[in-house]
């Protein structure tokens, strides 16, 4: 990709000048630079100004840079104005530029937003653990670097030493962060006060140590700098519970801070990696809370660049780490991104320029698990689960329900006969599933672990006569053998919060969703985590425990879906229609949150009274929506708005612009209403 800048504000009249600083980035080889300027005069004229054999280069004070172990910068190699118009070179440090070849891959520019500092932030406090030593916390886990305000001698070296957890004796603790050093070294000119900051490196980081500094640090001279795929912010959510609310500000600060033009798994180790299957687990957050379509449909295009012809797809993308074929989970992520990005958006272009693609994919598993529909195939499973769940039962369920995203893009793409025939497989998977998996004589399936019976609840394809059955086999395990708690890794946490909430238990997924103790993602704000861990433990020292991971900030798509109860219509994309059914479960009293959709903002406020059930919706204009409003146990409720009564006795009254209809659908009274901004309160007939 390249990336394009409107640079007229910089120019003046006379002559110009052009200057770049290379540096290393993820480029694997020797930096290059690549420009085309385009001049359009007042009078009509065109010019073409090109990187060519004419540039001169010299070395920089930048002596290292790298994305993991930092950057060292000697300020006394600075040539003031080298960049600037009537700049002289020293002779012998400028020669002329070596002239490669142009790249052989198609350039396109850049679609998604760029790399930015998006918020400064200032020191909590300032500790001096030994003499000369200065520990900064900012008082937030974010991905970036300093800035740093110092004067002193020439020659003077200051370091700073990016951690995300501290030692007992207050000094950064970098064990976890394997072999990325994430340094950074100035070395001073001596010339007044002198300000640094880096440039081609990024560190993940709450606390950074200061070694060398002259004199005493203070909280003027140095900020936290936020740099991360500058994302605006489309969605929020707030409730009564200020636990959720802080796992939810958690949560959004995971996911931002670790896109980096890619999706990363963390930004603070020797990682850094496109892991798919933590890609499309925060894929469905991400998209209710940022503005991050563009930046999916380029990470769908690195996929589909990553395939090999046989359809297989890597772990990671670009493929660095992991394995090629993938895990089911994390190799499907082609799909499942793409289908989250369909319903938030309405994108069937993206569906159909990688049809073929997911046709390829899906071949391979039909290949791979054969006439016995059972994919034994798998990497990693249930990852990072406090009881596991067997592979092959994950792998084929993630197989069934690739096949069954398919058919559903299929359907959505007017692809009958393909979606005729991928139903009829998904037919197939899910016999051969429940003949190896259940158990009858013990009544559930796999192992009895939470996931091995939440996930094909989820699926659909556990039989009509023994689904009660299965669904209060788990609600034991979580309320009576985990007492409250959820013992599923990242994958299997996704499934089992929606699964809980779809046969109607949000009361237990709620239970779960706000349990402070081990293991939950109140646990981790209660040991003051300020963005989501890896691990549902606590661990610190050398080996996997990165305390920003955003895998399983999923939960914040849960509380838009179920607990604002906003849902995206699949079957019609892009917000055309959409359904709220909020669960006012708990100790919850209220809750709101708002979306910027592609056809405006829609917002949602609830609260629950002993006496009455309040919803105000806001739906954008030329969209409509399905209104749930919970029945609150009144046996017969009338409902009302602020232009009058839309339901009493048992009738539906059109006295209201925009109320199109009212039925009772169980313990839900069901409104179907346009675009409009509406005030509905439910209550007791009097």
């Amino acid at each position: 990709y390249y990336s394009t800048y409107d640079v007229t504000a910089l120019l003046r009249p006379g002559t110009n000048c052009v200057g770049a600083l290379l540096g290393n980035g993820w480029w694997k080889g020797k930096p290059r630079f690549l420009l085309q300027m385009h001049i359009e005069y007042a009078d009509g004229r065109e010019q073409l100004v090109l990187s060519d054999g004419e540039w001169h280069w010299a070395k920089s004070p930048l002596l290292e840079n790298s994305l993991y172990h930092g950057e060292t910068y000697d300020a006394r190699l600075e040539q003031p104005g080298w960049c600037e118009p009537g700049f002289r070179e020293r002779q012998g440090e400028w020669r002329p530029v070596l002239v490669s070849e142009a790249p052989t891959a198609t350039l396109s520019a850049q679609m998604m937003p760029p790399i930015r500092v998006t918020q400064t932030l200032k020191p909590r406090w300032i500790s001096e653990p030994r003499p000369g030593v200065f520990v900064v916390d900012f008082g937030q886990n974010f991905s970036g670097w300093c800035r740093l305000r110092v004067q002193g001698k020439k020659g003077t070296q200051v370091t700073l030493k990016h951690a995300e957890v501290l030692f007992e004796n207050g000094l950064v603790n970098q064990q976890n962060l394997s072999a990325a050093p994430a340094t950074d070294t100035y070395i001073l000119k001596g010339d007044g006060v002198e300000v640094y900051e880096p440039r081609f490196t990024y560190h993940g980081f709450r606390y950074v140590q200061v070694e060398g500094y002259p004199g005493t640090l203070t909280a003027e001279a140095i900020e936290g700098r936020v740099v991360h795929t500058a994302f605006t912010q489309r969605g929020q959510f707030e409730c009564s519970n200020e636990l959720l609310n802080q796992i939810q500000r958690n949560a959004q600060w995971g996911y931002r801070t670790n896109w980096h033009s890619i999706p990363t798994d963390c930004p603070q180790r020797d990682e850094r990696q496109g892991w798919m299957g933590d890609a499309h687990m925060t894929a469905n957050m991400g998209l209710f809370n940022f503005t991050a379509e563009s930046a999916y449909m380029k990470f769908l295009r690195d996929i589909a660049d990553a395939q090999g012809e046989d359809g297989r797809i890597p772990d990671t993308v670009p493929h660095v780490w992991g394995t090629n074929p993938g895990d089911p989970q994390w190799a499907g992520a082609y799909l499942f991104i793409s289908w989250d990005l369909y319903r938030h958006t309405g994108a069937t272009h993206v569906l159909q320029t990688h049809y073929e693609g997911f046709q390829r994919y899906v071949e391979m598993l039909r290949r791979e698990a054969g006439e016995s529909y059972i994919l034994t195939r798998n990497n990693y499973g249930d990852w990072v689960a406090v009881v596991e769940t067997p592979k092959d039962l994950v792998s084929t369920g993630t197989y069934y329900l690739t096949v069954k995203v398919l058919a559903d893009i299929a359907r959505v793409l007017g692809k009958r006969a393909d979606e005729r025939e991928y139903r009829e497989l998904c037919a197939k998977i899910a016999d051969a599933f429940h003949k190896r998996f259940w158990n009858a004589e013990a009544g559930f399936y796999g192992n009895g672990s939470q996931f091995s019976n939440i996930f094909p609840l989820y699926l659909g394809i556990v039989p009509e006569e023994l689904r009660q059955k299965v669904l209060d086999y788990v609600i034991h395990d979580i309320t009576v053998n985990h007492k409250g708690h959820l013992s599923t890794g990242f994958i299997g946490t996704r499934y089992l919060l929606d699964t809980l909430t779809m046969y109607g238990r949000a009361d237990i997924a709620y239970l779960v969703a706000s349990k402070d103790t081990y293991p939950s993602w109140g646990y981790m704000v209660r040991m003051g985590a300020t963005t989501i861990w890896e691990l549902w433990k606590y661990e610190v020292g050398p080996g996997m425990n990165s305390h920003n991971h955003p895998a399983f900030g999923l939960v914040s798509g849960w509380f838009y879906e179920a607990l604002a109860g906003i849902q995206p219509d699949s079957a019609r994309g892009d917000w055309e229609h959409f359904t709220v059914r909020p669960h006012p479960v708990g100790d919850l009293r209220w809750a709101q949150a708002s979306v910027d959709t592609v056809r405006g903002r829609m917002r949602v406020r609830w609260e629950k009274r002993p006496d009455a059930f309040l919803l105000s919706v806001m739906v954008p204009a030329n969209s409509e929506a399905t209104l749930y409003l919970p029945r609150m146990g009144f046996q017969n409720p009338a409902i009302t708005e602020a232009e009058g009564r839309v339901w009493r006795n048992g009738q539906f009254l059109s006295r209201v612009p925009g109320v199109k209809s009212v039925r009772e659908e169980g313990d839900w009274m069901v409104l179907q209403v346009g675009s409009g901004d509406y005030h509905f309160k439910l209550h007791a007939d009097r």
